[in-house]
């Protein structure tokens, strides 16, 4: 008897494709052709894969200060590690002196994919946190509370500790 796993394996893969090929042939069809389950967002072909692949497999690692592995990582360990991966770049190793040498200052609103957002977390006016924008206002960052997730600029705590967009310079 053969086994079938390999069969349904191979079932499954044709259905993907087959299911990915049928969204982008779609006259009206967005280019957003499915949602990725771990990331809570729709991925494109026009999206950067090697970023979301990368942020995709550091989703739910737990926040440990001064961290820079899967094991526990804080926000800045976790952007040091996923630019170093995607864009082969090294960062400095604190959200405030990545914003000061690495990055140029940007408006909000010319927020790219891969770019980093800044925030004030503590008191005073000085960056104590960072994420790296994904897309539609959404970023992934390591959560003190809850490891590396995604989440909205346009949440209440996001929107009110904003403080810079910063262009990494390669």
């Amino acid at each position: 008897m053969r086994p079938i796993i390999p069969h349904i394996l191979l079932l499954v893969v044709s259905f993907m494709l087959c299911a990915m090929a049928s969204c982008r042939s779609h006259s009206n069809a967005t280019a957003d052709c499915y949602r990725d389950r771990y990331l809570g967002m729709e991925i494109s072909e026009a999206d950067n894969h090697k970023l979301y692949h990368e942020i995709k497999g550091w989703i739910g690692t737990p926040y440990r200060y001064g961290g820079n592995t899967h094991d526990g990582v804080d926000c800045s360990g976790f952007i040091v590690n996923v630019y170093h991966k995607v864009y082969g770049v090294k960062l400095q190793r604190s959200s405030e002196l990545i914003y000061k040498n690495n990055c140029s200052k940007i408006e909000k609103s010319q927020l790219c994919e891969g770019d980093l957002v800044f925030f004030k977390t503590g008191k005073g006016k000085r960056i104590s946190h960072v994420g790296i924008y994904l897309k539609n206002g959404k970023f992934a960052h390591a959560s003190t509370s809850r490891g590396v997730i995604i989440s909205s600029l346009g949440d209440d705590y996001y929107r009110r500790n904003f403080l810079q967009a910063g262009r990494v310079k390669k």
